[in-house]
């Protein structure tokens, strides 16, 4: 949906060369989009980490077992 909604700004971006000012907050809303989108998909990946570590071991986890049941989905995924 986001990546729709940022294909279309770009495109008013292209399409509306006239207004300077509209351009520029065209790509700032679309650029600003897509980083609030890759802060999202790096939430939910840490998130998932959590969760897996406490799945297996029914605590908690420290930061370091964290990192490493990231590095554990992130293996499962690919």
């Amino acid at each position: 949906m986001t990546d729709d909604l940022v294909k279309r700004l770009r495109d008013k971006v292209e399409a509306s060369r006239i207004y300077d000012d509209d351009e520029e907050i065209l790509d700032e809303a679309a650029h600003h989009i897509e980083t609030l989108e890759y802060v999202m998909k790096d939430d939910a990946k840490w998130l998932a980490a959590y969760h897996k570590w406490c799945e297996m071991n029914g605590c908690a986890p420290s930061s370091s077992d964290l990192i490493a049941a990231r590095k554990t989905l992130e293996g499962e995924d690919e």
